[in-house]
């Protein structure tokens, strides 16, 4: 049968029955495409949709993560300078000799002399250890004052002065000298240090 033929035949053919059968081819082609491509692609696009909203949820659970990191960081950065801060008032180590150095400084500043001083045992309490340094100067009521003003001022760390005894007024050409006698203690930090 020849391509002649067949071109005669499809004329003949009512339009009615070309129209059914273009409809039909066009149906199967429809049909075909829709099974091969689009079902695919529509079931791709459906995955690929679900994986952008998983993604999604997860880039906002990790925002999230990273601002409460960021935070978290911030507030143990800030904590460790709080830190670096009360060891310096609180120190983790005795020190004595800065500590002794540092009498010395403030006693030269307010011009009192000091006569004797002596270190006692380490007192230990929960977290902290009391290092005490029986003392005895001479100065006027004024350096004395002076003194004890400059401890408590200059001072980085926590000094605390008790048992304080007034003594022996003496009359000099500078006018009245005064002996006094006290307890100056300084603390350390006894705990396990932090990181």
């Amino acid at each position: 049968m020849a391509l002649s033929d067949v071109m005669e035949r499809f004329v003949r053919t009512p339009t009615r029955v070309k129209v059914i059968a273009l409809l039909a081819i066009s149906a199967f082609i429809g049909a075909v495409f829709y099974f091969v491509f689009y079902s695919d692609l529509a079931d791709k696009a459906k995955s690929l949709s679900t994986r952008v909203k998983q993604l999604e949820a997860e880039k906002t659970k990790y925002l999230d993560r990273k601002q409460r990191y960021r935070a978290f960081r911030a507030e143990v950065n800030k904590l460790l300078d709080e830190q670096k801060e009360l060891l310096k008032v609180l120190p983790d180590d005795a020190n004595i000799s800065t500590f002794l150095q540092s009498i010395h400084a403030q006693a030269a500043a307010a011009g009192v002399n000091i006569l004797t001083y002596d270190q006692r045992p380490e007192v230990r309490q929960s977290f902290y250890a009391q290092i005490p340094v029986r003392m005895t100067i001479t100065g006027s009521f004024h350096q004395l004052s002076k003194f004890f003003y400059y401890m408590e001022k200059d001072l980085k760390r926590i000094v605390k002065i008790e048992d304080l005894l007034l003594t022996s007024p003496a009359q000099t050409e500078q006018g009245v000298v005064l002996r006094a006698q006290f307890v100056i203690s300084t603390f350390r930090f006894v705990g396990k240090r932090p990181v």
